[in-house]
């Protein structure tokens, strides 16, 4: 397993991403749209995800609807508005 995603959890980094991507109103728009990018492709390692879920969390934890529309591909329903 590697140990970098691991030592951010450890660390307490994962809280901190998720409490940055919840305070709208104190961060910029620019550091909302990297704290959800993390979470994002952290939640893309199948192998942490059992991790993540003995810690209390969810998908919806990781992903949020503004990250989830930006990666879906073209033909994706999320994506239809933003042609």
């Amino acid at each position: 397993m590697p140990s970098s995603p691991r030592s951010l959890l450890e660390a307490g980094g994962v809280e901190r991403l998720m409490t940055i991507t919840r305070q709208r109103q104190k961060y910029t728009p620019r550091v909302l749209k990297f704290a959800g990018q993390v979470l994002f492709t952290m939640w893309q390692h199948q192998d942490l995800r059992d991790v993540y879920k003995k810690h209390g969390w969810k998908e919806q934890d990781f992903v949020t609807k503004t990250v989830a529309a930006r990666n879906a591909g073209p033909n994706s329903p999320n994506n239809a508005n933003s042609r």
